[in-house]
């Protein structure tokens, strides 16, 4: 089954995105590395040791994956996104109509880029319509409704801290440095003060469920500072069922989104079938030679080989870094696609429900390497690169 996983923020969290520095910010998010490593630690904290048959189950013969977990507020039932990087808004008044009134809006442009590939006479930088300055990239988490979008921006906190002198016990001399957290609660503009929650998507079987639910009655730690009573948090399932996908009904809103933008299309681009598959997470992806990679090869069993083709990728890298708390030794750094990158893809074939399908299912398995700790999530057909207004 799917499940709605929430953590509530009883501590500001901090999750370093660097090596130690002077100056060390955190995620803005906790990443599913660090969900994993906490819950394995709650478990041979309480209920066993790492042999036995029910750590063994979800974590090492059939792992879990554990999903990261984005900033969202409390009576939002939807599960939180990251915003594609095909996303654009105003680099003058950035950000969603619905939830800033002064903002000049958000759009999508996979659309144009797609037929610039083309036809490159439509290479164009875009343009806001409401002041006619250029449209920069608009990053971010929100909620993935079309009709009221809002951007969900965790409060972050700064903490000053200064190195302690062995010999004195006072201050040290040129020893200064900065920590940044998740703070545990979300400032508003009118000057309300709410929990700060985090929540993503997860699926279990039922073993798998009352396995982790006993290891949810009480809090949980997560990040760096613990031992400064940072990172404490504590987690709830809720049912949810996504959507099945449909690849049929959201080629046909693509391909209307395409002659609106240039009713002179190719003929070419109005064959088959498409389909997006978009990053929930960071995903390692390698290739046949075990080399990192930005390319995404499908092949399914079910489809001949041939009919599924590459069309357009809009991607970022960026380097993964962790600490393996278990060996007290930072992981190997890996390169990875970031978070909201989208791969276009064409099905040339004509079996469109055995695609769907297969999707469903490679979004329940995810895509690359280290998936267990949350990398290559997905999500199949995003409905934002639908839009044919700024929202």
């Amino acid at each position: 089954m799917n499940y709605r996983i929430t953590a509530e923020l009883l501590s500001p969290l901090m999750i370093a995105q660097n090596r130690q520095s002077d100056a060390s910010e955190s995620l803005s998010y906790m990443p599913g590395s660090s969900l994993r490593g906490a819950i394995a630690a709650k478990y041979l904290r309480e209920f066993g040791h790492q042999d036995s048959a029910d750590f063994q189950r979800i974590f090492v013969d059939h792992p879990i994956s554990f999903p990261n977990l984005l900033p969202t507020i409390e009576k939002d039932l939807f599960i939180p996104k990251p915003l594609p990087l095909t996303a654009a808004s105003c680099k003058r008044f950035s950000g969603f109509h619905y939830s800033e009134k002064a903002s000049h809006g958000v759009l999508d442009t996979l659309a144009e880029k797609v037929l610039e590939k083309y036809n490159p006479e439509h290479l164009c930088s875009a343009v806001c319509p409401s002041c006619q300055n250029d449209m920069k990239s608009f990053t971010g988490f929100w909620n993935g409704i079309i009709e009221s979008p809002t951007l969900y921006k965790p409060t972050m906190i700064y903490q000053r801290h200064t190195g302690i002198d062995r010999t004195s016990g006072t201050i040290a001399q040129k020893i200064f440095y900065i920590t940044q957290a998740i703070a545990d609660y979300n400032a508003l503009e009118n000057d309300q003060y709410l929990r700060q929650y985090l929540a993503g998507p997860i699926h279990l079987t039922d073993e798998e469920c009352d396995i982790l639910r006993p290891l949810l009655n009480s809090s949980l730690f997560a990040g760096s500072d613990r031992t400064r009573g940072m990172g404490e948090f504590k987690l709830t399932l809720t049912d949810d069922e996504p959507q099945p996908t449909d690849v049929c009904k959201w080629d046909i809103s693509f391909k209307d989104r395409l002659n609106k933008i240039d009713p002179k299309s190719l003929d070419s681009l109005l064959n088959g079938f498409y389909f997006t598959i978009n990053l929930y997470s960071d995903a390692i992806l390698l290739d046949c030679f075990l080399r990192p990679t930005a390319q995404l090869d499908l092949s399914f069993e079910t489809i001949p080989a041939g009919q599924i083709k590459p069309v357009l990728k809009v991607a970022r890298s960026k380097t993964i870094r962790g600490w393996n708390l278990a060996w007290g030794l930072p992981k190997t750094d890996d390169m990875a696609v970031s978070m909201g990158s989208v791969y276009l893809f064409k099905y040339d074939g004509n079996d469109v429900q055995q695609l769907n399908q297969e999707l469903d299912q490679l979004m329940c398995k995810g895509i690359g390497v280290r998936k267990a700790e949350g990398f290559g999530r997905i999500s199949i057909c995003d409905n934002f690169h639908l839009i044919k207004e700024v929202i």
